[in-house]
Formats: structure tokens, C-alpha cells, sequence
């Protein structure tokens, strides 16, 4: 691809699955962008097992999809101390798997979304889609996290406040969890506009 025409171009790609942690989860997606300072911006899209089937029949799932992330994280923290990561994700977890894994990467706290969630089921919200950031983002150099954890919801919801179904003509049952990330005053000095 032609760099000029990709001011961040990608890496590389990958997915992980471990056949060793039982059960097994589903593969976790890992997106490696080069940013315009050299440095490296490591993306993890994780889309953790769902609840349904029971929650202490199911949590063995997301425990495992943890210990995947946690994994990678380790190697990515062990070459690098001050990695650059973004894991965002359904990990249908409110609790403290997902609280766990933003404490190995060091994550950076945010402010609480305006709704009280990003997926409404049987009338009561729950916020088990998350976008957790290491602790380099918090600083303006290379791409840091300027602020504001937001839960999308422009169009997305009934009259009742609950998110449109697709039957309804919504896209998801789950809202859009979106932070906003910029380039720091070096990077963004070389970065080509948008």
C-alpha cells in the first residue's frame, strides 16, 4: 500500500487462540498500526462468549478469553514497557474479568458514558462493552487518549430509550462505545491532515 495514501498504515494482523486454556474461547483479533513517530499502536478487538446457557456456566468462556489477552499483553509489556494498547470489545463482562485485564495493562481510568450502558436486556442496562487503554495513552506524545468515554446514541434509540433492535431497523442490540485518541504534538507535526 502506498504510505501517502495511508497515514497509518498497518503493521500487521493477527488472531490468537490458545488450544491450552480450556475452554476454548473465540480468537481474539490483534491490528498493528504504525504511526507517523515510529511508534507502534496495538488494537485488540475482543468479542468475549455471551452469558446465555447461564452466567457460571459461561464465565469459564470469558475467563479464557482473558487469559488470551492477558498472554498477549505480557509478551507485547515484556519487549516494550511502555506499549501502546487498545482492547475494545463486547467482553460481555461487568465485572472482574474485564476489571482484572484493565488492571494487567495498567488501563487508564475514564469517565463514566452519560447511559447507564451500551446494551439494554429485559429492561435494565449493562456495560459490558468496553474500550480499555494502557496507561502510555495517557500521556500526549505518540496517539493519547484525549478523553471521554461515549456511549453512541444519535438515532440508536426507541422513544422508550432503549437501543432499535435490527428487527426495528437498528443496527445492534449493542450501542457504539467510542473514545477519542489523538496524535501528540510530534507525531501530529508530521502526520499528514484529514
Amino acid at each position: 500500500m502506498d504510505p501517502a495514501a495511508d497515514p497509518w498504515p498497518s503493521a500487521g494482523a493477527r488472531a490468537a487462540a490458545a488450544r491450552d486454556v480450556p475452554p476454548p474461547p473465540r480468537p481474539l483479533l490483534e491490528l498493528e498500526l504504525e504511526l507517523p513517530n515510529g511508534e507502534t499502536l496495538h488494537l485488540f478487538a475482543a468479542h468475549w462468549k455471551s452469558k446465555r446457557g447461564g452466567e457460571r456456566a459461561t464465565a469459564g468462556y470469558r475467563r479464557a478469553g482473558a487469559e488470551i489477552l492477558r498472554r498477549r499483553i505480557a509478551e507485547l509489556l515484556r519487549d516494550d514497557a511502555t506499549v501502546d494498547v487498545v482492547i475494545a470489545g463486547d467482553l460481555n463482562e461487568t465485572g472482574e474479568v474485564g476489571q482484572g485485564v484493565a488492571a494487567h495493562i495498567g488501563a487508564i481510568p475514564r469517565a463514566a458514558p452519560a447511559v447507564p450502558g451500551s446494551y439494554h436486556y429485559h429492561g435494565s442496562w449493562k456495560a459490558i462493552d468496553h474500550v480499555l487503554l494502557s496507561a502510555g495513552l495517557a500521556h500526549p506524545h505518540g496517539v493519547f487518549y484525549a478523553g471521554g468515554l461515549q456511549v453512541a446514541t444519535d438515532g440508536l434509540l426507541t422513544a422508550a430509550g432503549a437501543p432499535r433492535a435490527m428487527r426495528a431497523g437498528g443496527a445492534s442490540n449493542h450501542l457504539p462505545v467510542v473514545v477519542e485518541l489523538r496524535l501528540g504534538d510530534a507525531a501530529a507535526a508530521a502526520a499528514p491532515a484529514r
